[in-house]
């Protein structure tokens, strides 16, 4: 028994579709299926001689018999939209490829058969860079060691610090920045001038700009804690003085090296956790996704397991259906989802509507155009 496989999709794009992210979505899924060797083409009319008829969004359905049909579902927020899933999956689609598990589950919750229900996480584009992680100091270290600097030290000594930038405001920071950068950080020093006012305007400036205020002296506390917290800046500061008196006044807080050695380290990973999440949302792995699920279907008939980035992630974080969807009586309420009401259920009547529509708009041009007609000719005479 020969093997079905997906050879050739045609991804349908409706004409309302063009111009906004569906259509980006459909030229980057067809793009990412050639490089993965599958004869793709963006349409508006699904195609008999294709494998598979993908619709890139289920309010626009028109089924090819003899062929595998698919649609995307982006998201399900009234009953026309339940409906709308039930209708085409009863008539002819095999299985509805949604963009969470939450909506798959959402539609499961609203009786869609979850047998032909899936889902394939969004690819990203990776147009952003991550900015560095801001750690800002606003303190003058003294050589008797009171601001414990050999803390910044010996963390550059421990650590690559290619994710963080450093800004520091306040004096005898030179060396301790000369290892800070030797480690990968950036580090921009701002010695104070003759003007402490000036200066202080400056360092009000900034603060805002901090992920993170940092203070590692034993002293008492940072009197720039105080400026950080009021510009809703988190703190890395010491567990001591006048820090723990004050609600939300430390954020991470460390007494030894080794504390603060794990603080760094989990600040820097839980960054790097989100810019790993991202990078692994590709429009290669997105096709791939598609793929799998096409080919599943040709040759087992049955949809393969859900699309895990991580074990993290085996289920819906939020209660399913928590919030319900907009009623029939409340969706006709707004215009344009009335008139996809009335498209999806009564398509000749839509069609008599847009026609008496467009008469009316023409008949009112029309008389605009023989009123300007009249002036012209009352001017001339």
């Amino acid at each position: 028994m020969q093997t079905r496989r997906c050879s050739s999709v045609r991804l349908v794009l409706h004409e309302f579709c063009r111009g906004w992210i569906i259509e980006k979505m459909a030229l980057k899924l067809c793009e990412a299926l050639r490089d993965l060797g599958v004869d793709a083409v963006v349409s508006e009319r699904p195609s008999p001689d294709a494998a598979v008829n993908h619709f890139m969004i289920f309010h626009y359905v028109d089924v090819m018999p003899g062929t595998l049909n698919t649609m995307a579902i982006t998201h399900v927020d009234d009953m026309l939209k339940v409906d709308m899933a039930r209708r085409h999956l009863a008539n002819g689609v095999r299985a509805a490829i949604c963009m969470s598990s939450m909506t798959a589950e959402q539609l499961a919750g609203y009786k869609v058969d979850r047998d032909r229900l899936t889902y394939a996480l969004p690819a990203h584009d990776v147009a952003t860079a991550p900015r560095r992680i801001v750690i800002g100091i606003t303190s003058a270290n003294y050589s008797d060691g009171r601001k414990r600097d050999w803390l910044l030290t010996r963390l550059a000594n421990d650590m690559r610090l290619d994710d963080f930038e450093f800004p520091i405001f306040g004096r005898g920071w030179e060396a301790v920045a000369a290892r800070l950068e030797a480690a990968g950080a950036k580090v921009e020093l701002h010695v104070p001038t003759v003007d402490y006012k000036a200066d202080y305007e400056a360092i009000k400036l900034a603060i805002p700009l901090f992920d993170y205020y940092f203070y590692p002296g034993l002293d008492e506390g940072s009197m720039g804690a105080l400026d950080a917290l009021a510009a809703g800046v988190k703190t890395i500061v010491t567990n001591q003085g006048f820090h723990l008196d004050i609600p939300h006044g430390v954020t991470h807080g460390f007494w030894d090296y080794d504390e603060l050695l794990k603080i760094f380290r989990g600040i820097r990973d839980d960054m790097r956790g989100r810019v790993e999440a991202a990078r692994a949302l590709t429009w290669t792995r997105y096709a791939q996704r598609h793929l799998d699920i096409w080919n599943a279907l040709l040759e087992r008939d049955e949809l393969p397991p859900g699309d895990r980035l991580s074990a993290e992630c085996d289920s819906p974080r939020i209660e399913v259906n928590k919030f319900p969807v907009l009623s029939y009586r409340e969706l006709l309420a707004d215009p344009f989802r009335r008139e996809m009401a009335l498209r999806f259920w009564t398509p000749a009547l839509f069609k008599f509507y847009l026609a008496l529509r467009q008469f009316r708009q023409d008949l009112g041009l029309g008389s605009k155009f023989r009123k300007m007609i009249r002036a012209s000719g009352a001017e001339s005479r």
